[in-house]
């Protein structure tokens, strides 16, 4: 298993990021199809999320576990991010609703979930080596996500919610200035 931080070619101006010495996995357009040069299950930490030590350890034992599935961290966007005006926190990953024509945020009392944001993802090499096969666009988050509902046998994504990264992308400054 590799544990590898995604980072944009170019970081986008007046966004927070992480600087650590994760060994980085480079991507144009946001585009994750650069995985079929790394021979292994992947942990991928977004270039802009931040997680724990110990949370991080929690995670790679749970997907140690179970190698063959694929594990989420849930993690909260911001209005900034999803352009809806939050009443209750926002949480990355969505679930189909009844009859699979809408779907809606996940909520702490999901233990699963089936479209997923890749802020902190675990991977299995086999998933992504069929994804690539099987698919002729964009890799992201997204379309793998979608691809893996449709087409893994296994619908289901565990929610890892012990572990709980927090995505950056929101901007700091205005708050600042909401405390003055």
């Amino acid at each position: 298993m590799k544990l590898l931080r995604s980072w944009p070619a170019v970081v986008p101006e007046g966004r927070a990021y992480v600087i650590d010495d994760l060994e980085r996995l480079y991507m144009t357009d946001h585009d994750y199809a650069v995985l079929d040069r790394v021979d292994d299950d992947v942990i991928i930490i977004e270039w802009d999320m931040a997680v724990h030590r110990d949370e991080l350890r929690t995670f790679v034992q749970r997907a140690a576990a179970s190698p063959e599935v694929p594990l989420v961290a849930p993690y909260l966007l911001y209005e900034m991010q999803s352009g809806i005006p939050h009443h209750r926190p926002c949480w990355a990953h969505r679930r189909f609703q009844e009859g699979g024509q809408t779907c809606r945020f996940i909520i702490p009392t999901d233990a699963t979930a089936h479209l997923f944001g890749f802020g902190l993802v675990y991977l299995p090499r086999l998933l992504v080596t069929r994804f690539l096969a099987d698919w002729n666009g964009h890799f992201s988050d997204a379309s793998f996500s979608q691809w893996h509902y449709l087409h893994s046998g296994r619908p289901e994504v565990p929610i890892a919610w012990d572990v709980r990264p927090v995505h950056l992308h929101y901007n700091i400054v205005k708050i600042a200035e909401g405390l003055t």
